[in-house]
This record gives structure tokens, C-alpha cells and sequence, in this order.
């Protein structure tokens, strides 16, 4: 036989195969699961867990696509959304789901971009992550009795989502004014991305701020925390580019990193008292408070917490704090002066890069030791002085490691 006759018959059995692929049912990985498309939704029937598998099977037969499906209703005998289920079906506006469900798993509706309704069942008790991540158009939600779980990043990118109601009867979440809480209102957990009242107040309940809370709130212009907060999250109030005012009538003990990162408007602003760390990048970018003044209570400081601010004008260090770390002031453009306190034995590496109008800087300590590049960029500085009236700028400029001084 020759070759040519071998590689004829191999591609014939390649066809014969593929055709015969082509042929198998979608419900082969699940025989408990029927789908059936009609203008334009899809209908789910059967038993069990409902998965990603089941329904790629089913279009490879179908007249239909991931993008010509409008509606989507779940029946009863499914029992679990399954893992990136319905991902990516960007047209899908509503879906319905049956009180059978009891669990979402992560990203199930992820990136339906067009979902506008979701009627999710009762008995349903935990939503994981990122199930509705990116549906940009969903704009209210409202949950039963019977959820206990929801996970930190559920409706991450909900641009358009207004307002989340649960049952009264739950007792593990809670809502007030459209803000989620949990059932004792000491942790926020997330104000909507699409509210817009102009005025907040968070209740004298709440203990912690959760991470993302307003993340990116564009409307919410001032806020008002009437309790004392043991932390406020990472990127609580991240990109709150309307943001104008915060009154803290009471302790904060923690601000976590990114905090309030890019909060371009924030002005009208005091660190509070009692306050004991600030995170990385806590207020970076907030390129309209004028003034800094760090409680004595505070005892940590990251990277990058200060830097950015464009109008920042005066700083006010704490005692408590030993160290300046790295990029804390970096490229302040409108500081020109500032005194660091003699608590302070260590100016780390760039802490004062870019800090182009800096003049002065006085040293109340009589020893200590400067990065070489602690003012790095920092082309109008001319005098560091020292407790003892010495000035430093020409060691800091000729310098190849730290000075110790």
C-alpha cells in the first residue's frame, strides 16, 4: 500500500470521527441537564449542578450563540449555578432562577455586560466571587432571607448598580438606604457604584469600613462617620474623584492601602485622632488637601501614603513614628518647607524624590542617618539643616550611600 493510499485512509477516519463528534448530545456530561433555546432565551431544566460544560455542549448544535441569548430562565431541579456558567453573554438582559438553587459559584455571570434583572431565588445561601463582576448595566438587586455568604468582590464594576435590598427577615446581611451592611451594621460592606446621593453618613454602629466600599463612587461629595472605626479597608474610598469633605466626629485606629487613593477633590480633610497606621498609597494622588497633620498617636506610615499631592503645603509629622519611608512625599510639588521632628533617626530612600520647589528642610535631631536619594530631584533645595545649625546639602548631593550625620 502506498503512502499516499495510507494518508487518504487516515484523513477519511479523521472525518468519519469528527462527524461522529458532531453528532453526541450536549447533555453527554450531564444527562440530568435539558437546554432549549426559543427567540431568544434559554431554557434550563433537569437536576443538580448546572456547568460552563453543559452549556458550550449545547451550542455546538445550535442555531443560537452565546450573543443572540436575551433571556435566560433556570427551572426547578437545578440546584447550583455552576463555575463561569453564563460568562460572557454580553446581550443577556434578564435572568430568572428558580427557588431550587441554593449556590453561585465564582464569576457565573461575569461580563454580562447587558443584564439588567435578576430574580434570584430564595433558598439561594451563598453568592461567591465575582458572580456578577462587570454586568455594567445591572442597577438593583435584591437578596433573601437565606443568604449567609457573599463574597468581597460580587459586584466589583457594577458601574450602573444603584442599590442593594436584602430580606428583612436575614440575619446575616442587612441594608439600610440601599448600602450593604451586615446584619449589625458594624461593617459597610459596599455603597453602590451608582448611587448618588451627594451627603453619606455611616452609623455610629459601624465598626470597620469594608475594602472597595466606595470605590469609585462618582457622585458621593461628602461623608460623615459619626462612630469610632477600628479599620477603613483597602481602597475604601478609592477614586471618589467627587469627593470634597470627610468629618470624622470620632477614633479611626487603621487606614489600610490605596485608602483613599485618587480622591482628586478631597479637601476639606483632618487625619483623626487616634489614629495608630496609615497604608501604603493611603493618599496618593489626593491633589487638593493643602495640609498634613499626623496624630501623635500614629506609629506607622507606608510607602508612597503621602505622595502626589500636588497642593500639599505643610506637613506636621508625628512623634510616634521613627522612620520616613520610602516615596512618603514624593513629587509634592507645592511643599517648600518642613521640619522633621527629632523622634525621627531615618530618611529613607526617596522619601522626598521629585520635590522640585522644596527649599528647607530642618533636622531636629543631632544625629540620624539620610538616604542618598531621600531628595532626589529635589532641584531648588539648598539648605538641611541640623539641630546644630549644620547644613547638609552638600554631603547629601556628593553622597554615594547614607549619610550619617
Amino acid at each position: 500500500m502506498t503512502k499516499t493510499w495510507l494518508i487518504t485512509i487516515m484523513l477519511f477516519i479523521i472525518i468519519i470521527v469528527l462527524s461522529f463528534l458532531k453528532l453526541i448530545p450536549h447533555n453527554l456530561f450531564n444527562e440530568d441537564i435539558h437546554i432549549n433555546c426559543q427567540d431568544n432565551t434559554m431554557t434550563i431544566t433537569g437536576d443538580g449542578l448546572l456547568t460552563k460544560q453543559d452549556i458550550d455542549n449545547y451550542f455546538i448544535n445550535s442555531i443560537y450563540q452565546k450573543n443572540t441569548i436575551v433571556n435566560v430562565v433556570v427551572e426547578n431541579g437545578i440546584d447550583e449555578i455552576g463555575y463561569r456558567c453564563f460568562e460572557n453573554f454580553e446581550n443577556l438582559q434578564k435572568i430568572t432562577l428558580d427557588n431550587s438553587i441554593f449556590s453561585i459559584d465564582a464569576y457565573a455571570f461575569y461580563r454580562c455586560f447587558s443584564l439588567q434583572e435578576i430574580i434570584l431565588p430564595e433558598n439561594l445561601t451563598q453568592i461567591d466571587d465575582g458572580v456578577f463582576m462587570e454586568c455594567s448595566a445591572l442597577e438593583k438587586i435584591h437578596l433573601g432571607k437565606n443568604v449567609n455568604f457573599i463574597a468581597e468582590n460580587v459586584f466589583e464594576n457594577c458601574l450602573s448598580l444603584e442599590e442593594i435590598n436584602f430580606d428583612e427577615q436575614n440575619s446575616y446581611y442587612a441594608s439600610k438606604d440601599g448600602v450593604l451592611y451586615n446584619s449589625s451594621l458594624e461593617k459597610l460592606i459596599l455603597y453602590p457604584y451608582a448611587k448618588q446621593t451627594s451627603t453619606y453618613t455611616v452609623p455610629s454602629s459601624c465598626k470597620v469600613i469594608n475594602n472597595n466600599a466606595f470605590y469609585n463612587n462618582q457622585y458621593i461629595r461628602e461623608i460623615v462617620i459619626d462612630g469610632s472605626l477600628e479599620e477603613i479597608g483597602n481602597y475604601a474610598f478609592g477614586n471618589c474623584v467627587s469627593l470634597e469633605k470627610i468629618l470624622f466626629k470620632n477614633e479611626v485606629i487603621t487606614i489600610r492601602d490605596f485608602s483613599f487613593w485618587n480622591c482628586i477633590s478631597l479637601k476639606d480633610f483632618s487625619l483623626p485622632k487616634g489614629l495608630k497606621s496609615i497604608g501604603m498609597y493611603a493618599f496618593n494622588g489626593c491633589n487638593s488637601i493643602t495640609e498634613i497633620i499626623m496624630p501623635e498617636s500614629l506609629q506607622y506610615v507606608g510607602q508612597h501614603a503621602f505622595a502626589q499631592m500636588q497642593s500639599l503645603k505643610a506637613i506636621t509629622i508625628s512623634t510616634g513614628i521613627a522612620q520616613l519611608p520610602p516615596w512618603i512625599f514624593a513629587y509634592n510639588i507645592s511643599l517648600s518647607l518642613i521640619t522633621i521632628p527629632s523622634n525621627i533617626t531615618s530618611i529613607s530612600s526617596a522619601s522626598f524624590l521629585g520635590c522640585e520647589n522644596l527649599i528647607e528642610v530642618k533636622l531636629e535631631n543631632e544625629h540620624g542617618i539620610i538616604n542618598s536619594t531621600a531628595f532626589q530631584d529635589c532641584d531648588n533645595l539648598d539648605y538641611i539643616y541640623t539641630a546644630s545649625g549644620c547644613n547638609l546639602i552638600s554631603d547629601i548631593k556628593n553622597a554615594a550611600g547614607d549619610i550619617v550625620y
